[in-house]
């Protein structure tokens, strides 16, 4: 009998990509849902995009302040919604 059991670091990955999904929700970006956020040991990369500065900035200020974030990379794109 086989047991396949996750390799300690991708639990812990998977435990902070959730703790940042959470974060970001919980300071009110927007965006959050539609962000793609990698997780690799410490390192967090969030790529996609935001609707402006501040949200971008919202989101890196979040990301540095969470515990288990080694580094973070910045991918994220601002792309001003269409004036109505």
């Amino acid at each position: 009998m086989s047991t396949l059991l996750n390799h300690p670091d991708e639990n812990a990955s998977g435990d902070l990509k959730r703790r940042v999904t959470s974060f970001l929700a919980q300071q009110g970006v927007d965006s959050a849902h539609r962000l793609n956020i990698e997780v690799n040991g410490g390192v967090v990369t969030l790529h996609g995009m935001v609707f402006s500065f501040y949200e971008r900035q919202l989101c890196i200020s979040c990301c540095q302040r969470i515990a288990g974030v080694v580094t973070f990379i910045d991918n994220l794109t601002v792309s001003l919604p269409p004036s109505r």
